[in-house]
C-alpha cells in the first residue's frame, strides 16, 4: 500500500485542513489526565463493546475509500490525464451523514475516528518527507488495536456529561451519563482540579475499562530548596545521583514475569484460528484461547502497575527535593538492539521515569536539562581526561589526577556539568574529603595536570584536593 502515495499528494493534504485561530497559551496553566475505572454492568460493558466495533468498522472503511483515491490518483499520473478529485478531512466527514445507521452513536465519535485516520496520514507524509527510517502507511486495525474513543467536546456536555451525585451515595462513586449507553459509574479516588477539556473511555488488555479526564490546572510551583543535581541511569545501580546518593533496581519483577511465562504458555496450547490459502476462517479461536489471552492480559497489566509505581514515586521524591535537575537524553530505540541488554533496558523503564520527572518540573517551577550521554563515563570529572574503560570496568581511576571513584557517580557528575556548569562549579568546590580517595595515583612522565596538582593549583575552576607526596 505504500506505493499508492506520492509525495505530491503532502502539500494537498496538509492546505486542506482550515486552521483555526489557536488562543495564546497560558504559561501559568498545564494539561494533566485523571484515570478512573469504571464499574459496568454486563449490559453497559457489551453496549460500550458494540461501540468500539461500530467505531473500528467505520475506521477501516474510511481508510479503505483513501486508498482507492491514492490508487485511482496515481493511475491519472501514469496515464497524464487531468485528476480534479479530491480527499480531505472535511469531505470524508460528509460519510457521518450518509450513514444509514448511526447505532445511537453520536456523531463525535464518529469525527474523531476520522482525526485519527487523518492525523496517521499527516504522520505518514511527514515520515516521507523526513526519510527518518520506514514510512509505516496506515494499517488497518482489529477490535484489540482500536480500544478508545474520545468525546472532544466534552466541556459543552456533548455526547457525555457529569451526573450529579445521588442522595446517599458513596463520595467517592462518581456517575458520567453517555449517549446511547446510559450512566456509567466510576471510583474517584482523587479531587479533580480546574476546566475540563476532553472526555475519553479506554478498554485495557485485561478487560476492565477506564475513564480519562483532560484538564486544564495550574501550575502547583514549590518553595525553592536550593538543590541541583545530575542523575546516571544504569542496570546495576538504577539512579545514582551526583551527589553520591543511589537508587537500588527494584527487585520486584521476579514474580510478575514468572506469572507472564506461565499465561503465554498456557495460550500457546490452546486452539488457534486458522486460515487456508484462500484467507477462509477454517478453524475459530477456541474459547479456552480467548480465556488464557485475558489472564495473559492481567499479567501483564499487574506488572506494568508496578513499574508504573515505582517510576511516580522516585520521580516525585527527585522533584520535591532538588530545583536544578540534569538527565540524560538516552537514545532507548537504539540502546535496546544491543544483544542481550534489550529486555532489561525495556524493563528499567528509563523513558517513563524521565517523561514522569520532565512533566512534574514543569508543575512544579524546576529547571530540567537533557544533556548529550557521550563520554559521560570516559571523562574523568576533576581533570577532564578522557579514560577508556569496558562496560565491566566498574569504577572510574584516573592516571592523570588520581581521581579514583564510582564509575556511575562520575558520570553522574559529568551530566551535572553539563547541564548546569556554572552550578556545578559553586558546588564541588566544597567537595567532601570523604568522597575522594586518601592516596591519589599520578602519572608524573609528561603530565603537566599532574604538576599543577602538586602545587596545590585548581583545574578548570574545580575543588581538587592537594596532593600529599612524601
Amino acid at each position: 500500500m505504500e506505493k499508492c502515495c506520492d509525495l505530491a499528494s503532502i502539500e494537498q493534504e496538509i492546505k486542506s485542513v482550515k486552521k483555526r485561530p489557536r488562543k495564546p497559551k497560558d504559561t501559568d496553566a498545564i494539561i494533566k489526565t485523571y484515570e478512573f475505572r469504571l464499574l459496568l454492568k454486563k449490559k453497559q460493558e457489551k453496549a460500550l463493546n458494540l461501540v468500539l466495533f461500530y467505531l473500528c468498522n467505520f475506521y477501516n472503511d474510511n481508510l479503505r475509500e483513501r486508498v482507492e483515491f491514492l490508487k485511482r490518483k496515481k493511475e491519472a499520473k501514469v496515464n497524464k490525464s487531468i485528476f480534479s478529485e479530491k480527499m480531505t478531512f472535511e469531505s470524508q466527514c460528509k460519510n457521518i451523514t450518509n450513514l444509514k445507521d448511526k447505532h445511537s452513536i453520536h456523531t463525535h465519535l464518529y469525527q474523531d475516528s476520522l482525526k485519527r485516520l487523518y492525523l496517521a496520514f499527516q504522520s505518514y507524509f511527514k515520515r516521507i518527507e523526513d526519510k527518518n527510517g520506514k514510512a509505516g502507511f496506515p494499517r488497518y486495525k482489529t477490535l484489540a488495536q482500536y480500544n478508545s474513543f474520545t468525546f472532544q467536546d466534552a466541556c459543552r456536555n456533548r455526547g457525555i456529561r457529569l451526573v450529579a451525585d445521588k442522595p446517599g451515595t458513596c463520595f467517592k462513586t462518581k456517575r458520567i451519563n453517555m449517549t446511547g449507553v446510559g450512566d456509567l459509574k466510576y471510583i474517584q479516588h482523587q479531587q479533580m482540579e480546574g476546566n475540563l477539556k476532553t472526555i475519553g473511555l479506554t478498554k485495557d488488555v485485561d478487560g476492565k475499562w477506564y475513564v480519562s479526564f483532560v484538564r486544564e490546572i495550574k501550575k502547583n510551583i514549590l518553595p525553592e530548596t536550593g538543590n541541583s543535581i545530575g542523575i546516571d541511569a544504569g542496570l546495576k545501580t538504577y539512579l545514582t545521583f551526583s551527589n553520591g546518593d543511589v537508587v537500588k533496581t527494584p527487585d520486584i519483577y521476579q514474580e510478575s514475569t514468572l506469572n507472564i511465562k506461565r499465561a503465554q504458555k498456557i495460550v500457546s496450547r490452546r486452539q488457534k484460528r486458522e486460515k487456508d490459502k484462500e484467507g477462509k476462517i477454517v478453524k475459530e479461536e477456541s474459547n479456552g484461547r480467548k480465556k488464557a489471552k485475558l489472564l495473559l492480559g492481567k499479567a501483564h497489566v499487574k506488572e506494568r502497575n508496578i513499574r508504573n509505581d515505582f517510576t511516580h514515586k522516585e520521580s516525585r521524591k527527585i522533584v520535591n527535593n532538588y530545583d536544578n535537575i540534569a538527565i540524560e537524553a538516552l537514545n532507548i530505540k537504539k540502546m535496546v538492539q544491543t544483544k542481550g541488554f534489550g529486555k532489561p533496558i525495556h524493563r528499567a523503564a528509563w523513558g517513563q521515569l524521565f517523561e514522569k520527572l520532565s512533566y512534574k518540573a514543569i508543575d512544579a517551577g524546576r529547571k530540567i536539562a537533557r544533556v548529550d550521554p557521550s563520554y559521560t563515563s570516559q571523562d574523568c570529572f576533576q581533570c577532564r581526561n578522557r579514560v577508556k574503560k569496558e562496560l565491566s570496568d566498574r569504577t572510574h581511576s584516573c592516571h592523570i589526577c588520581g581521581y579514583t571513584v564510582d564509575r556511575d557517580l562520575n558520570a553522574a557528575r559529568n551530566i551535572l556539568r553539563k547541564g548546569f556548569p556554572e552550578i556545578c562549579e559553586e558546588l564541588f568546590q566544597t567537595i567532601p574529603n570523604n568522597i575522594q580517595n586518601k592516596e591519589p595515583l599520578f602519572n608524573l612522565e609528561n603530565s603537566a595536570r599532574a604538576e599543577a596538582v602538586m602545587e596545590g593549583q585548581s583545574m578548570d575552576g574545580l575543588y581538587t584536593r592537594e596532593a600529599q607526596i612524601k
